[in-house]
């Protein structure tokens, strides 16, 4: 099942302009809603702020869908090239569902993996819809399903060390539970849709991006400067709009505590 492309960017005006060096790729119509959050939820903001957005040490934007796609990976679940079935042309891989593997998981869907070079950057692109759900006692999952596209592009030279267009929804089940129960990152991964860009040039990032994880209600969150300081490895400074007239705030390497302030609630990257 392959997607109509048009750019995934969220559609309410901020105050907040990003800019990118690298131009935005097509990666579909958002799939992320960029409304409906609630500004005094401090426990669902954390949620996306950990899981969704370039805000507390890490990148789930690319790490969460590349990670997700991995659980099929093993031979313990698939039949390598048979099921999926597997077509190689040129510099893209595409995997076509519709089987049974041998170790009792059913495949629906297609996807494709590209990576290439354009002379002046590498770039991987991944597209379309993979369902995978087990039939079989002890199973490593219950069910995976991805949707949508991304698009990293990481230039050759220049400020920018790495861009990403992303606009996925995925849903695992049955995975976390078995293996970390209660842990947050299993509330994410059941719900997870994020819609926009994303820039990392040299020590902070640009953003401009729609969430919804876990449940948490639809918010954008666009800002122009977050410094990734290394004085603090686990939170940016600066600030993001996520409409609504709702800020964000980043205090780094001066608190340096996995937390952001929207107002007076506190958000914080959750733990078990």
């Amino acid at each position: 099942m392959w997607l109509l492309l048009a750019c995934a960017r969220p559609a309410d005006e901020t105050d907040v302009e990003p800019s990118f060096v690298v131009a935005p790729a097509d990666v579909g119509a958002p799939l992320a809603a960029s409304e409906g959050f609630d500004p005094r939820d401090g426990g669902a903001l954390g949620l996306v702020f950990a899981h969704a957005l370039p805000v507390f040490g890490e990148n789930p934007a690319w790490d969460t869908p590349q990670a997700v796609l991995a659980l099929w990976e093993p031979a313990t679940v698939r039949d390598p090239a048979v099921c999926p079935r597997e077509e190689v042309d040129g510099d893209a891989r595409k995997w076509v569902g519709g089987c049974r593997s041998s170790q009792g998981y059913e495949f629906e869907g297609e996807a494709t993996l590209r990576s290439w070079s354009d002379g002046v950057s590498e770039r991987t692109r991944w597209e379309g819809e993979l369902e995978v759900w087990a039939d079989r006692d002890d199973p490593a999952f219950d069910r995976v399903h991805i949707t949508g596209a991304f698009e990293q592009t990481v230039p050759l030279e220049g400020q920018v060390t790495q861009h990403l267009d992303v606009n996925v929804h995925l849903e695992v089940e049955g995975y976390w539970e078995h293996r970390a129960p209660g842990d947050p990152i299993g509330e994410a991964w059941a719900d997870w849709t994020v819609s926009g860009s994303l820039e990392r040039r040299d020590s902070w990032w640009v953003s401009e991006l729609a969430a919804d994880v876990g449940g948490s209600g639809g918010l954008r969150f666009d800002a122009d400067g977050l410094d990734a300081d290394p004085g603090c490895p686990i939170e940016v400074t600066g600030e993001g709009a996520l409409g609504e007239g709702v800020v964000a705030s980043f205090e780094g390497v001066q608190g340096c505590d996995a937390c952001a302030h929207v107002g007076d609630v506190e958000a914080c990257a959750p733990s078990l």
